[in-house]
């Protein structure tokens, strides 16, 4: 098998056509931001007006850090449970927001049906300014449907909301209603994260950035020789992170998902499998033949695929130790010089040993990163390099490569003395045949002299 360089692709299936985030940060960030409520409030929730049930363990994620942010979001406590449909007013951080600022503020709908969300920033004295994000809207920035993308489910999204007017920020009510109130469960509850005022970059409501509702790394490693293995000790192992929507997955496992992991070794079309269980996970796969391997890492949710991560790689066997060039054919009574080639993976190598299976046709030493090959007759002789060391996470083995050395006699040289003595030799030859067939008589026309 020939080779080539190891592969690694990240490609997008099922569902969602973007596995990782399209999230940005938080906008206006080299702007001065001025928190309505601050995103570590859970100390000061009171007096935010915030209750107990509706402080949540959820922040949107960071991209950058692969985290989450700091602090904690609020889950705005329905009036009526089954319709989750509330009309909550906060208090706020006493605020200035100027006409030509705006509030930002995430939110997140944790499920695909909406009702329709107003929110009013008053001073408490009658000064208001009202926005409203019609169901339609809400449930079109869900969701994003196109040819390339397929579909994209939505989770936190920054949202703003532009000052039509000067006004001292003291309280925040959010009301969500819709007249449609069939099917009731399926509709979706509202979390709020961290709103602060900072300057306005859009006339309009508008969605500044989205985070994916699905967002999870996979870190399957760099796997390129038989016996190397894929082990997995614990989730954490091969997930890097993995949010889905409001909830840190590794953290809180929620039973409607599945993350599975495949190996298959395409060459030979045999795939094995294995659910990737959060706290209760070992495994290990070993790769013990050469060809090429799809390792793959897919999200289900109740059995249906929504995304996935996949790596390709060519398994090749582990060259420990060669030669820089092959034999050439060797005579006798010569010396020859090999260098020696120790793979850089080994580590903890030990010193390099070569060994001949027929010490009268050639002897070897090494020296350094040398082979001296001493041939003594004519033959053949297989000659062995070896090495002590190991691989990263191997056992300690020893390497070896085996070459045949094929011995001549040399060439002769030419022997000028032979050569003349034979040629005078053949002429005298000649002249004597030639008189004693004259003499003879055996030539015709050709007579002796008396």
């Amino acid at each position: 098998m020939k080779k080539i360089a190891s592969i690694l692709i990240m490609i997008i299936c099922g569902f969602c056509a973007c596995f990782g985030t399209s999230f940005l940060h938080a906008f206006a960030t080299d702007d001065t931001k001025e928190y309505l409520i601050d995103a570590n409030f859970e100390s000061q929730a009171s007096a935010y007006n915030i209750s107990s049930d509706e402080i949540y363990d959820s922040s949107p994620f960071d991209a950058e850090t692969k985290t989450r942010m700091t602090g904690k979001s609020v889950m705005v406590h329905a009036e009526e449970e089954q319709y989750f449909v509330f009309d909550k007013t906060f208090n706020t951080n006493s605020t200035e927001l100027a006409s030509n600022q705006s509030i930002y503020l995430y939110l997140l709908f944790n499920a695909k049906a909406s009702h329709t969300l107003k929110i009013t920033a008053s001073d408490g004295l009658g000064n208001e300014i009202v926005w409203t994000l019609s169901k339609q809207t809400i449930e079109a920035q869900m969701e994003e449907f196109s040819p390339q993308s397929s579909r994209k489910r939505y989770g936190w999204m920054l949202v703003e909301l532009p000052a039509s007017q000067n006004i001292t920020v003291n309280t925040l009510r959010f009301e969500y209603t819709s007249d449609e109130m069939s099917d009731l469960n399926k509709y979706s509850r509202v979390l709020v994260y961290a709103p602060y005022v900072a300057s306005k970059s859009s006339s309009d409501v508008a969605f500044v950035s989205k985070q994916n509702y699905y967002n999870f790394a996979v870190k399957f490693g760099t796997y390129k020789y038989v016996n190397d293995a894929l082990k997995i000790n614990n989730i954490t192992n091969i997930i890097e992170y993995c949010y889905l929507g409001e909830v840190d997955y590794l953290k809180y496992p929620v039973n409607t998902y599945q993350l599975i992991l495949r190996v298959k070794n395409i060459d030979e079309d045999k795939t094995q499998s294995h659910t990737l269980v959060v706290g209760l996970d070992s495994f290990e796969y070993v790769f013990e033949k050469t060809g090429n391997y799809e390792l793959t890492v897919s999200l289900y949710e109740d059995n249906l695929p929504i995304m996935g991560y996949e790596s390709l790689a060519l398994i090749e066997d582990f060259v420990g130790i060669y030669l820089s060039s092959n034999f050439a054919e060797m005579q006798k009574d010569e010396t020859y010089v090999y260098t020696i080639v120790v793979s850089s993976e080994l580590i903890n190598s030990g010193a390099v040993v070569a060994t001949s299976s027929n010490t009268s046709v050639a002897s070897v030493s090494v020296d350094g990163n040398k082979l001296y090959v001493k041939t003594h007759k004519k033959g053949n002789t297989k000659i062995t390099i070896s090495v002590l060391g190991e691989r990263a996470g191997q056992e300690s083995k020893t390497y070896s490569a085996e070459y045949t050395a094929v011995v001549t006699e040399p060439a002769k040289g030419v022997n000028w003395w032979l050569m003349g003595g034979t040629a005078i030799f053949l002429i005298v030859a000649s002249i004597v045949v030639y008189t004693i067939m004259v003499r003879r008589r055996l030539i015709k026309g050709r007579y002796p002299k008396y």
